[in-house]
């Protein structure tokens, strides 16, 4: 066989090699590709974007690959990486609407499109962070979440407490229930009528600025006392009238 046909043959076999990825150079974005007990140079591989737009996902040791080198010329090739083996099966699912990610640590994502259902999951202590600028962001933890917006408003959830801390909160709703014990450390203003089924305990002085109508009658313990104009301040109450005093009978009648 003649140099130049050996060369064409050896040239067409080289072109699309199949093996697996030897060493990976991260700092320059580089593998070493092995075939047969071939070791290729340090080479490119192959990413879904690497343009403006650009994605990192570095090839594993023992990954299988393909090598393409155009003209059979090794020197000018570039590795695709991504091929299934025995070693690195498909992610957690085999179902074919689902889209899955699989990570050494355990942690995974996959997107149901049928049930359009995403769900991510992180081994303990994982951490997910969302940010939009410098100062909103959303924290999570195992057992613990944080949201943080600008303007000095932070929502913390913890196992059996949360904390909001903000200059001012508004609740919009037709009706807002309580059913455990509301502990109000300063001033309470209520704009329209109170209704209270039970009873009112005050440990300070009961104020009114209007009449106080009682409809189920006063205990011998209650008293009114008399509003005042401002600055002068309540009077003790009128002492209650004497009874009067018992007559011998009338002997005539």
């Amino acid at each position: 066989m003649s140099w130049p046909i050996a060369e064409t043959d050896r040239q067409g076999s080289a072109m699309v090699l199949a093996g697996v990825i030897h060493a990976v150079d991260y700092t320059n974005a580089r593998v070493r590709f092995e075939s047969g007990g071939w070791v290729s140079a340090w080479l490119p591989w192959f990413s879904l974007a690497a343009g403006e737009v650009r994605h990192w996902r570095p090839p594993s040791i023992g990954e299988q690959a393909m090598l393409v080198n155009p003209s059979g010329m090794p020197e000018q090739g570039f590795v695709i990486t991504g091929v299934y083996s025995d070693q690195h099966k498909q992610a957690n699912d085999n179902r074919k609407q689902i889209t899955a990610t699989d990570w050494p640590d355990a942690a995974r994502e996959h997107y149901d499109h049928d049930a359009h259902d995403f769900r991510h999951y992180l081994p303990p202590p994982g951490h997910v962070r969302v940010t939009i600028g410098e100062t909103t962001s959303i924290d999570l933890w195992k057992g613990k979440a944080v949201i943080n917006v600008e303007g000095g408003s932070v929502l913390t959830m913890t196992p059996g407490k949360t904390t909001l801390k903000t200059p001012f909160f508004l609740v919009d709703a037709p009706i807002t229930k309580f059913t455990g014990l509301v502990d109000i450390d300063n001033l309470l203003h209520v704009g329209a009528d109170t209704i209270v089924d039970g009873n009112v305990i005050i440990g300070g002085s009961d104020i009114a600025a209007g009449a106080q109508i009682d409809g189920g009658g006063n205990t011998n313990h209650h008293i009114h006392g008399t509003i005042c104009p401002a600055g002068v301040g309540i009077t003790e109450p009128p002492p209650p009238p004497r009874p009067p005093t018992p007559q011998p009978p009338d002997k005539n009648t």
